[in-house]
């Protein structure tokens, strides 16, 4: 057992510094891009499924940072009539000069 206390401590210190930089929650209010994310969301689900939601606000946000300009956020998307859905989009921004690319990823409705 004494073998192992120093990697033990060793892999906990790694998942400490590690592990927020992955992911970070944000406060979804002051911050107008995850608004503008959450309406792009809801208009690209509406053309897909040939939806009539309209979007009303964001609730919780997380940025994923997957390097080299490519990141990933999800959060909770509020519509009209207060149902909420998690979201997805995936934002590239490699291409240097040009404006940043949007992809949908998913809108699945909370229960």
């Amino acid at each position: 057992m004494g073998r192992f206390l120093p990697l033990a401590v060793l892999v906990m210190v790694a998942v400490a510094f590690v592990a927020p930089a992955a992911s970070t929650a944000h406060n979804c209010y002051p911050y107008s891009k995850y608004e503008a994310l959450g309406k792009f969301a809801v208009k690209r689900y509406n053309e897909q499924n040939h939806g009539n939601l309209h979007f009303v606000a964001v609730d919780q946000c997380w940025k994923l940072d997957r390097g080299t300009g490519h990141y990933t956020y999800h959060f909770i998307t509020i519509v009209s009539g207060g149902k909420k859905y998690e979201t997805e989009v995936i934002e590239d921004l490699s291409a240097p000069g040009y404006p940043p690319v949007h992809n949908f990823g998913y809108f699945k409705p909370l229960y």
